[in-house]
């Protein structure tokens, strides 16, 4: 008597967390979505693309090695910075660090962020009257914060803009 057997394979148990390719956009759309995969190494330099819990975005880390150690510096976030432009990011990045300049990444995710930052710098620049600063700070707040409430800056376009705010 033969008796047979089904045998099931664990798809898990070896796949990186981390994927070694080129990265570029087809790259990232292809792997966005599977839970395995935690972030992408482009095998072209020290770059990462680590992704987001939620798996909509993720940030761009580069990495230097030096004297044993390593560093890592959060140089943008995608998809606010897309891969066809990242390895100029990249380009500037290293040269910033080899003239011992600090790196930082500050850019705006969402247009709340955008418009309560220039709020904060209307008021400290301290050149507006004070019932101007109080106008802006009212329309901010009450009209262009609460219609735009977590919309991200990269999903902004001119119908969105005329349907909120027109």
């Amino acid at each position: 008597m033969i008796t047979t057997s089904k045998i099931r394979f664990n798809q898990h148990a070896f796949f990186s967390a981390t994927l070694p390719v080129k990265i570029s956009d087809a790259q990232i759309k292809r792997h966005i979505n599977d839970q395995r995969v935690r972030q992408l190494k482009d095998v072209r330099c020290p770059l990462y693309l680590r992704f987001n819990a939620s798996r909509t975005g993720g940030t761009w880390r580069f990495y230097r090695y030096e004297a044993g150690k390593q560093y890592s510096y959060r140089i943008a976030k995608y998809p606010g910075t897309q891969a066809k432009d990242i390895m100029d990011v990249v380009s500037a990045v290293s040269v910033q660090i080899a003239k011992g300049k600090a790196i930082e990444c500050n850019r705006f995710e969402t247009v709340d962020q955008l418009v309560d930052w220039h709020v904060q710098r209307q008021c400290t620049l301290k050149r507006s009257t004070k019932e101007r600063l109080n106008n802006l700070k009212s329309m901010a707040e009450t009209h262009v914060m609460s219609l735009f409430h977590g919309i991200t800056i990269t999903d902004m376009d001119h119908q969105k803009i005329d349907s909120a705010l027109i």
